[in-house]
């Protein structure tokens, strides 16, 4: 099942490396099966979890990372590419730290299906009962949810 997640709020450089990491990096290696949309003022950068490379966990590494990605030419060495305002990521539910239903209400897991989740700060349309969460986390622990759910377990 392919995996897309979107942030749809502007980041910060930090904050995007953070959001891409959460998507995409498990603990070892990377989900293939997932794609990260972030936005980094008026470009979206694109990151196939198939094709990215040297992406690292740690902060510092993922802000230099987007860096070199959106300001130094670099997204396609990196296994990543640049979308205009034109080019809009698919469209699906959004999610938020807080939201009117769970986010394994929305999920449906079926082979081959494809699962596009928005993020954000003001999403009400589900999201995790927390009272603080990042924007950054929340692909991770949607990526938990939906492991669960895959392999039959409770989520």
């Amino acid at each position: 099942m392919k995996r897309i997640h979107v942030a749809a709020d502007r980041l910060t450089e930090e904050e995007a490396g953070l959001f891409l990491v959460s998507s995409l990096l498990v603990s070892h290696g990377v989900r293939t099966n997932t794609e990260a949309w972030v936005r980094i003022g008026r470009t979206w950068l694109v990151a196939p979890g198939s094709s990215i490379r040297q992406l690292r966990p740690d902060p510092v590494s993922a802000e230099a990372w987007v860096k070199a990605a959106v300001y130094k030419g670099k997204a396609s060495r990196l296994g990543a590419r640049l979308a205009g305002q034109s080019q809009a990521p698919p469209q699906g539910p959004c999610v938020g730290p807080t939201g009117r239903t769970s986010l394994k209400d929305i999920v449906s897991v079926r082979p081959g299906s494809i699962i596009v989740l928005w993020y954000s700060e003001e999403c009400r349309d589900a999201g995790f009962q927390v009272d603080r969460l990042r924007l950054w986390l929340m692909p991770a622990l949607a990526n938990i949810i939906i492991d669960r759910m895959e392999a039959g377990l409770p989520a």
